[in-house]
């Protein structure tokens, strides 16, 4: 009787993992379905300005812009994206300048549907045409699928740090993303063109 019960209890545990982790979710989603995926992203910083010059801190500063973002997967090595950023010149509103990270391993994106990117130290890289700025984040990624094909994807950053390249000297700070995906035709030319 007591195997029995052994046997039962062993049923309901697995039941219960079955339903409570869906087999999609236990084998996650394809990672092809946010190769080539665009995504229009606001971010904001505050931080300090520091003048090299004079190596002082030269005051607060804070900020906010829109940019477009597009992920690119790779199957070799056992898998990775990069993170290229798509950023309007500061100057000159219809040049663009898009700039690639180095590669994010598959082995720091935990999750399916909801995803934590880690990027464990590799920036995202950010021109505007005069100014250099490298975003440290860790993501929530929240994936919507139809089928098999993508219906929707969000981002929102967990942990933000951002390290800025100015004329006049640098900025360190923290930092929010978010963003959604949209579709290529939501693109500027000049960000699909390069």
């Amino acid at each position: 009787m007591r195997e029995m019960k052994k046997v039962a209890w062993l049923g309901l545990v697995g039941l219960a993992v079955w339903v409570c982790f869906p087999l999609s979710s236990a084998l996650g989603i394809d990672p092809s379905l946010l190769n080539g995926q665009w995504f229009k992203a606001k971010g904001s910083m505050k931080g300090y300005a520091i003048d090299m010059e004079h190596n002082v801190v030269a005051g607060t500063v804070s900020g906010a812009a829109t940019f477009y973002m597009k992920t690119t997967y790779s199957g070799g090595d056992g898998g990775f994206f990069t993170v290229t950023t798509c950023s309007q010149d500061d100057e000159n509103p219809s040049l663009w300048h898009p700039v690639a990270s180095a590669p994010i391993p598959m082995e720091q994106i935990y999750g399916a549907n909801l995803e934590i990117w880690d990027f464990q130290g590799t920036p995202i890289p950010i021109y505007d045409g005069y100014n250099s700025w490298w975003v440290y984040p860790t993501l929530f990624l929240k994936v919507t699928t139809d089928g098999a094909s993508l219906k929707k994807a969000t981002l929102k950053t967990i942990t933000c740090a951002i390290w800025g390249e100015m004329e006049d000297g640098i900025i360190i700070g923290s930092c929010k993303l978010s963003g959604s995906s949209v579709t290529p035709d939501k693109v500027p030319s000049g960000c699909t063109d390069k």
